[in-house]
C-alpha cells in the first residue's frame, strides 16, 4: 500500500472519529442488539420451561408410584387369615357389615370390642363415590413375635408394634390364639381421597396422608362366576351379595402435578376404568392403572 492510500485512509478514520456513526447504522446495531437479547432470553424461557414440565412430570410419577405400591400392597392383603388361617368371612368391609363384631387394639395393649357400625359411622365401607371410590379391606394381623409371621401392621403403621419396643401390644392385637384374639382379631383399612391426597384410615381411627396429587380415584372388583371373571363397581357387587366372590380389583388414579404447568388452559378428558373426567386447567395429569390378584381368596368360589 503506497502513501497516498494510507493517508486517504486515515483522513478517513479520522473523519469517522469525529462524525460518529449515522442513524442508518445506530438502527442496524440496535437491531442486532436486540436481536441478540432476544434468543438469549427465549433460550433462557425454553430451557426454563423445559426444567419445569420435568420437574413437575418426575414429582407426578412419583407420587403415583407411591400411591399405586400403598393400595397394592393392602388389596393383596385383603382377607389374609393370618399364619393361624382363621376363616375370615370377607375381604372387604361393605355396607351390610354393620353387625359385624371388630375390635380395637389400644396402644397399652388393651382390647375392647365394638361393632362394625362403630367403624361404619363415617362411611368408611367399600363403597362407589363418583370420582373417590373407597375401599376399604379386611385381614388377621400375625403375631410378630412369632418367627413365620408375615404381616401385621395396619395403614398407618401403629396397629401391632415392633415386638422388640412393644411385644405385648404386638401379641395381644393379633390372630394369634393363643397370645392374641384368635379369629375376633379383624383389622380394616380404608383407603380413600381427600384434599387430593391418598390417604388411609385404620380400624383404630388413625388417618395418615400417603401421597399427594391424588385427584381421582376408581374401583372395579373381578367376580368370578363359571370360570369366567366380570368386573363390577361396588354398588352392583354390593347388590347382588358378591364380595365372596371377588378375586382381583382393578384400580386406577388420576394423579395431578403440583403446580399448573401447560402454556395456556386446555381441555382434556381422563378416562379411569368406565369413567371418563374432564378438566380445563393448566394442570399437567396422568392415568395410571393396575390390577390386583387376591391369593387369600379362595378362587374355587
Amino acid at each position: 500500500m503506497n502513501r497516498p492510500e494510507i493517508s486517504f485512509l486515515n483522513d478517513y478514520l479520522d473523519n469517522k472519529k469525529q462524525q460518529g456513526f449515522s442513524l442508518v447504522e445506530l438502527m442496524v446495531s440496535m437491531m442486532i442488539g436486540l436481536f441478540l437479547i432476544f434468543t438469549v432470553v427465549s433460550s433462557y424461557s425454553s430451557n426454563k420451561s423445559s426444567s419445569t414440565f420435568r420437574a413437575e412430570l418426575g414429582e407426578l410419577e412419583a407420587n403415583a408410584r407411591i400411591a399405586m405400591t400403598f393400595l397394592r400392597d393392602g388389596i393383596e392383603h385383603a382377607g389374609y387369615p393370618s399364619i393361624y388361617i382363621h376363616a375370615i368371612d370377607k375381604a372387604f368391609l361393605t355396607e351390610s357389615d354393620g353387625n359385624v363384631s371388630g375390635f380395637v387394639c389400644d396402644t397399652d395393649g388393651a382390647v375392647s370390642y365394638q361393632e362394625a357400625t362403630y367403624i361404619n359411622r363415617y362411611n368408611r365401607y367399600t363403597k362407589d363415590q363418583r370420582r373417590r371410590d373407597r375401599i376399604s379391606i379386611a385381614f388377621m394381623p400375625d403375631n410378630p413375635r412369632d418367627p413365620e409371621a408375615l404381616y401385621w401392621q395396619d395403614c398407618a403403621g401403629s396397629y401391632a408394634a415392633d415386638p422388640a419396643t412393644n411385644s405385648i401390644q404386638a401379641a395381644n392385637c393379633s390372630a394369634d390364639p393363643v397370645s392374641g384374639q384368635g379369629r375376633l382379631a379383624v383389622v380394616y383399612n380404608s383407603y380413600f381421597i381427600g384434599d387430593n391426597k391418598l390417604k388411609c384410615t385404620s380400624s383404630r381411627n388413625i388417618t395418615v396422608p400417603i401421597a399427594d396429587g391424588i385427584e381421582a380415584m376408581q374401583f372395579r372388583y373381578g367376580v368370578k362366576a363359571g370360570g369366567n371373571t366380570v368386573y363390577q363397581r361396588a354398588s352392583v357387587v354390593e347388590d347382588n351379595n358378591s364380595w365372596g366372590n371377588v378375586v382381583s380389583v382393578q384400580m386406577a388414579l388420576l394423579v395431578r402435578s403440583k403446580n399448573e404447568v401447560l402454556p395456556v388452559e386446555t381441555e382434556q378428558g381422563f378416562m379411569l376404568l368406565d369413567r371418563r373426567i374432564y378438566k380445563t386447567d393448566r394442570y399437567l395429569r396422568k392415568v395410571f392403572t393396575s390390577t390386583v390378584h387376591l391369593s387369600n381368596v379362595d378362587r374355587a368360589n
